[in-house]
């Protein structure tokens, strides 16, 4: 699926819908983002959990269920705050978001991608890439390659983006969206003061990005 295309999309084909309504309509603001979906005892999406920590309660879950019950699932959201004040959901698209491991070196690949941008947004690093692809699936993960001690106790940790093509083709690009949780550091990196570097193998090079944890 193209996971930031489809969305995007959507979004275009809402606006077109409120803007149709007349020049003194009500426009709704829609916001799309990357969030915490949480989700209640029947699978059922209740909360939206930004990463600013303001958390949503969500007025039509029922539209949004058949998830994993009682748990956190890292998606890419299409919502709006209606007038009276209720979040409301139009579009929800789950989001790899896989805990960064260490590798035996043998194993690693790291085949190229093109890079949009990479954000640090409260305990996720964001990465939005374009591969290129014919339609098989690609195998992807973070790389954990250890904490190091840079200066005066100023730690940095060292991640890499895990990319395997799996032999896939390369006839189309396709937007790719993904999400490295790093609270799993919490009680080894001290927020504001150490860093965290990423490498992501691209299509010009080893492109590396650091940022304050």
């Amino acid at each position: 699926m193209r996971l930031v295309f489809s969305m995007l999309c959507l979004l275009s084909l809402l606006f077109m819908a409120v803007t149709c309504n007349g020049d003194d309509a009500f426009w709704p603001a829609y916001r799309q983002e990357l969030v915490e979906v949480l989700t209640d005892e029947i699978g059922q999406t209740a909360y939206l959990v930004r990463d600013d920590a303001d958390t949503l309660a969500v007025s039509n879950g029922m539209a949004w269920g058949n998830l994993t019950p009682d748990t956190a699932i890292r998606a890419l959201v299409l919502y709006e705050i209606g007038a009276s004040g209720k979040t409301i959901v139009h579009g929800v698209s789950s989001v790899l978001s896989s805990p960064p491991r260490e590798f035996d070196q043998a194993m690693i690949r790291m085949d190229p991608v093109y890079v949009d941008a990479i954000n640090h947004s409260g305990r996720y690093l964001n990465f939005f890439l374009k591969i290129k692809t014919s339609g098989t699936g690609h195998f992807w993960g973070f790389i954990d390659r250890g904490v190091i001690e840079v200066n005066d106790g100023v730690k940095l940790l060292r991640l890499s983006l895990y990319h395997d093509r799996h032999g896939d083709g390369t006839d189309y690009k396709r937007q790719i969206c993904l999400s490295c949780p790093l609270y799993g550091y919490g009680s080894h990196l001290v927020s504001g003061r150490d860093s965290v570097e990423v490498q992501v193998n691209t299509y010009d090079g080893v492109s590396v990005r650091r940022f304050v944890f």
